[in-house]
C-alpha cells in the first residue's frame, strides 16, 4: 500500500509512538480506546443486530437510540432529543437494518446513509460513523470534525469537493489501515484517539508541527510552487507593491487627518490587485468596498484616531493596542483585520495581514491552533505567518494569496464574492438555527454573506 500521508513512514511511527506514550501517561486517556471497543460490542449486539432490531418494540428502540446519542463525542447529540428520534424512528430503523443485513459493500452503505437516498436530516456523520465502525471495525472508521482536521495536517483532505462521500470514506479507511500496518498494536479505536491527540492536545499538535518541519519534502513545497505558478504572476506582485507604496505614502503624509476622499482613496489602493490580465479592486474581496467603506467614512474621526495610533505606536504597545481594539470593537464595519492592515503597510516585513480566511489557511497548512482575538493572539499568529513566509521564501504581497487559496481549496474562483467561510457559516446555521449562533458569528455573517449579497444586488 502506498503511503497516503505527507509524513514518511519513520515520522508516522514517531507520531504513533507519541500517541501511545501520551495515552499511557493518563489513566482516562488509557481507558479511552477500551471504552470505545466496549461500546462497539454493545452496538453490535443491539443497533447493528438484525435479530435484535426485528424483535424490540419501537418505544424501547427509541430509548436505546437516545441513550446511544448521549454517548457521542462533542455536540453531536444536542439536537437529537426524544421527539426527533421518535419522529424519525422508522427511517432510523430502516437504515440500521440495511446496515446490518444488506449485501451491499460497506462504503456504498455508508454513502447511501450519509448523503444518498437513505439520508436523514440532522443525523450526520458524528451519529452514524460509530455505528458503522461497530458493524465494520476494520473497514469504516469513526469520522468527525477532528478526523478531518487532523488528517488534513498530514496531507489527507477529506473536505475536498472533488471526491464524493464514498471515495472520501475509502480514503479515510486506507489511511487508518496504513497506520495500523505500521503499528499492529493500533486498531481503529486507538487510531481514532490520534485525531483528538493531533487537534486538541498541545503535545500532539506540537509533535505534528515538528514532524512536518523536519520532513525534507512533505508535499507542501510543491503545492505552494503550483499555486504560485497558477495565481501569482510577476505583474500581480508589482501592481500590489505599487498600490501599497501609494497607500503608505498617504499614511506618512496624512495619518490621523484623512478627509473623506483620502479614506476612500486609501481603501481603493489597498484593495488594488491584478487578475486575469486586468487591474481589479478586490484584493480583500468585500472587506473594504461598497457599504463597508461608506460606513467607515461616516466614522471618520474615530477611524483617524485609530489609524494614527497604530501607525505611530511603539512595538512594545502593539499587543495592548490589539487588546483594546478587539475588546472595544470601536469602529463599526472595520472587521477584525483593520489593525493588521495599518501595521502591514507600516512594515510588511515585520507585520502580517490577519484576515479570517488567512487564519483558516494558516491553520490548514501549519496546524496553527490558537483562538480568540486578543493582542497575544495577533502576536502568535504574526510570528507563525512570518515563520511560514521565511520557510517557503514568500513575499509579503503573496502570503494572503497562498493562505486564502488553501482556505478555499486548490480550485478557488478568485472572482467569486463568496468564500469557503460563507458556506461553513451556512452549514453551521443549518445545524444550529438559533439567534445565539447568529449573534456569536454576526460579524462573519455580515462580511461573508450579507455584504457580498448586497454587492451583487448593487451590480444587478
Amino acid at each position: 500500500m502506498k503511503n497516503p500521508f505527507s509524513l514518511s513512514d519513520e515520522k508516522l511511527a514517531v507520531l504513533l509512538n507519541g500517541l501511545s506514550d501520551w495515552s499511557e501517561e493518563n489513566e482516562e486517556e488509557r481507558k479511552y480506546a477500551e471504552d470505545q471497543r466496549k461500546k462497539a460490542v454493545d452496538l453490535k449486539k443491539t443497533l447493528v443486530n438484525g435479530d435484535y432490531l426485528s424483535t424490540i418494540s419501537d418505544v424501547e428502540l427509541a430509548e436505546n437510540i437516545l441513550s446511544y446519542s448521549r454517548t457521542l463525542e462533542g455536540p453531536a447529540h444536542i439536537r437529537l432529543g426524544k421527539p426527533r428520534i421518535s419522529e424519525q424512528l422508522p427511517n432510523i430503523k430502516r437504515n440500521l437494518l440495511y446496515l446490518s443485513e444488506s449485501a451491499d459493500e460497506p462504503f456504498i452503505k455508508a454513502a447511501r446513509i450519509l448523503e444518498g437516498d437513505y439520508r436523514i436530516p440532522i443525523f450526520a456523520k458524528a451519529f452514524w460513523t460509530p455505528i458503522f465502525q461497530a458493524r465494520y471495525p476494520d473497514r469504516l472508521p469513526n469520522w468527525n470534525n477532528k478526523t478531518e482536521r487532523c488528517l488534513k495536517k498530514v496531507g489527507i483532505n477529506l473536505s475536498t469537493s472533488k471526491l464524493n462521500i464514498e471515495n472520501k470514506y475509502r480514503l479515510l479507511s486506507e489511511a487508518f489501515l496504513y497506520l495500523r500496518n505500521l503499528d499492529p498494536k493500533q486498531d481503529f479505536h486507538s487510531l481514532n484517539h490520534l485525531m483528538h491527540f493531533g487537534t486538541e492536545i498541545q503535545q500532539g499538535i506540537k509533535m505534528i508541527e515538528k514532524l512536518l518541519e523536519d520532513e525534507p519534502e512533505n508535499g507542501l513545497s510543491s503545492k505552494i510552487g503550483k499555486w504560485r505558478k497558477e495565481h501569482i504572476a510577476a505583474k500581480r506582485i508589482s501592481v500590489r507593491k505599487e498600490a501599497e507604496t501609494k497607500a503608505r505614502n498617504l499614511l506618512n503624509s496624512k495619518a490621523g487627518s484623512f478627509v473623506e476622499n483620502d479614506l476612500r482613496e486609501f481603501f481603493k489602493l489597498i484593495n488594488k490587485d491584478y487578475w486575469k490580465d486586468k487591474v481589479q479592486n478586490n484584493r480583500f474581496q468585500m472587506a473594504y468596498v461598497g457599504k463597508n467603506v461608506n460606513e467607515l467614512v461616516k466614522q471618520l474621526d474615530i477611524v483617524n484616531e485609530w489609524i494614527v495610533e497604530l501607525w505611530e505606536a511603539s512595538e512594545s504597545k502593539i499587543e495592548k493596542l490589539f487588546d483594546r481594539f478587539y475588546s472595544q470593537n470601536p469602529i463599526k464595519n472595520a472587521g477584525t483585520a483593520f489593525p493588521s492592515v495599518i501595521l502591514y503597510l507600516r512594515d510588511p516585513s515585520k507585520y502580517n495581514l490577519c484576515f479570517k480566511k488567512m487564519e483558516q489557511g494558516l491553520s490548514n497548512l501549519t496546524g496553527f491552533s490558537q483562538y480568540g482575538y486578543s493582542g497575544n493572539y495577533y502576536i502568535a499568529y504574526n510570528n507563525k505567518v512570518t515563520e511560514f513566509k521565511t520557510r517557503y521564501g514568500l513575499q509579503p504581497q503573496e502570503i494572503d494569496i497562498i493562505l486564502c487559496i488553501d482556505e478555499n481549496g486548490d480550485e478557488a474562483n478568485q472572482d467569486c464574492p463568496f468564500a469557503a467561510r460563507t458556506f461553513k457559516l451556512l452549514r453551521g446555521l443549518h445545524k444550529n438555527p438559533t439567534r445565539d449562533f447568529y449573534n456569536k458569528h454576526k460579524d462573519d455573517f455580515k462580511m461573508h454573506l450579507e455584504n457580498p449579497f448586497q454587492d451583487i444586488f448593487r451590480k444587478v
